[in-house]
């Protein structure tokens, strides 16, 4: 069986306004092609909180758009989130919360992770920080058998 792929690419500006309107219109798409409601309801979940922290931490500038992709495949959705702005302290600290508690290295006792990305790593099935000239973060969330029972 050949695996298809569909990809939906939207920009929108560093504003909080936009988000709720880009996050439905994701988890429609994502419904549209035979994931559960409640897998849907999830990315929206993570696309919500994504979208949130490349505003909040983005360092956008006037003119600046945060870019969200979304790759909707057969058993797995792929949602990046970039925007130009790239703080390397804040970089470092996204990095850090990705990786605490997942083997990679141990977040110092002293720094707090923020919800939101806690959230995202549970929900999701791999968390990536990416360097695209700015600050990308990648998810990647695969159906579960029997996730919906």
């Amino acid at each position: 069986m050949e695996n298809s792929e569909h990809l939906v690419t939207v920009d929108f500006p560093g504003d909080i306004e936009y988000i709720p309107d880009i996050r439905r219109f994701l988890s429609n798409i994502i419904s549209l092609r035979s994931f559960s409601r409640r897998f849907a309801f999830r990315m929206e979940i993570i696309v919500d909180e994504l979208c949130n922290n490349a505003i909040k931490f983005g360092n956008l500038r006037v003119g600046e758009f945060v870019t969200i992709t979304c790759r909707v495949r057969d058993e797995e959705v792929v949602v990046d989130v970039s925007n130009p702005g790239s703080d390397e302290k804040e970089v470092r600290n996204l990095k850090k919360a990705v990786a605490a508690g997942a083997g990679e290295a141990e977040a110092p006792a002293d720094f707090v992770i923020g919800r939101g990305i806690q959230i995202i790593k549970i929900l999701s099935s791999s968390v990536q920080v990416l360097d695209n000239g700015g600050t990308m973060v990648r998810v990647t969330k695969k159906k579960i058998e029997n996730e919906d029972l």
